[in-house]
């Protein structure tokens, strides 16, 4: 099965064969990498992990719960001939490592992962790998804030402060197809009065 064109992080992120048949990259939900905040021994955080498979999720033993190092375990995977491994209680034909032949036993098979298998990333597919650079996180996108305030009596709405609103005196603003004009009255001590005026 091909990789899909996408660099992970393997600290936060992984590649799972749906039940579709493709490999999709996924982030590590936060119920599992909270196993790795587990109070107890290396039997709770198994134990642990066995609910949440049951549940559904992905669950890589070896990283999940016996803490191996991401980074560390994707290269000793690699090394290993490991295209794929399998996720808790998702493949129950047992097999033998890569590159070895038993009689009477599955051997690895490296380009059929079964459904539920947890995909190891290629050479060059992982922040860590070198010359692979960690993807930018694009800026969250904040929807911008109304000027429109709370109502203030009748027509008028005060202006909202968090909005940095700086439409002039008889400004019109368009909001959710209502108009409204901004009223500036000069006022005392130059601290003008200021609000919206909801236009018939």
């Amino acid at each position: 099965m091909k990789f899909p064109d996408v660099i992970i992080d393997p600290r936060t992120q992984r590649v799972v064969v749906t039940s579709t048949g493709t490999a999709e990259a996924t982030v590590i939900p936060a119920e599992v990498l909270n196993l790795r905040n587990l109070k107890g021994d290396l039997l709770d955080r198994v134990a642990a992990a066995v609910d949440l498979a049951i549940k559904g999720f992905a669950i890589d033993i070896v990283q999940d719960a016996w803490l191996a190092n991401p980074y560390r375990l994707l290269q000793q995977r690699r090394q290993a001939g490991y295209t794929w491994t399998p996720s808790l209680l998702k493949n129950a034909v047992p097999f033998i490592i890569p590159g070895i032949a038993e009689p009477n036993m599955v051997s690895y098979d490296a380009d059929h992962p079964p459904l539920g298998a947890i995909l190891v990333a290629p050479p060059g597919h992982a922040v860590g790998d070198p010359g692979v650079l960690i993807p930018p996180v694009p800026e969250p996108v904040h929807p911008p804030v109304s000027p429109i305030g709370v109502p203030a009596g009748g027509s008028r709405y005060m202006v909202n402060p968090l909005a940095g609103d700086e439409t002039p005196d008889g400004g019109m603003y368009v909001e959710l197809g209502i108009t409204y004009r901004k009223v500036i009255v000069p006022a005392f001590a130059g601290i003008n009065a200021k609000w919206w005026e909801r236009q018939p």
